[in-house]
């Protein structure tokens, strides 16, 4: 049973597990749901699948750049609600780990 706080054991819900592989150089993008549920003044969602040009961003912090950009420039400038984007990629045997904030 999946427990929520605030919901107790009202959300009961079953998941499904889906598998894949991140090979290296992969780059995989994690976003809540405040990025894609952005509303512009006409109130279309974000297109985020849409926006995504992975050949055009291939280093993690300039996917994060863009995508941030973009967002902002859909809603007009200023979120609604908190959105957080992550983007890891993943190093080749032997490679060295990069971390930056985008703010």
């Amino acid at each position: 049973m999946f427990r929520c706080l605030g919901l107790g054991t009202v959300a009961q819900t079953t998941y499904h597990l889906d598998t894949f592989s991140l090979r290296a150089k992969d780059t995989l993008l994690l976003c809540t749901d405040g990025a894609i549920e952005a509303r512009n003044a006409d109130g279309a969602f974000y297109p985020l699948a849409k926006r995504l040009t992975p050949q055009k961003h291939r280093h993690p912090a300039a996917l994060l750049n863009h995508v941030r950009g973009d967002l902002l420039n859909h809603v007009g400038g200023r979120l609604g609600d908190d959105a957080v984007l992550i983007a890891i990629e993943r190093q080749p045997a032997g490679g060295t780990p990069h971390e930056r904030a985008i703010g």
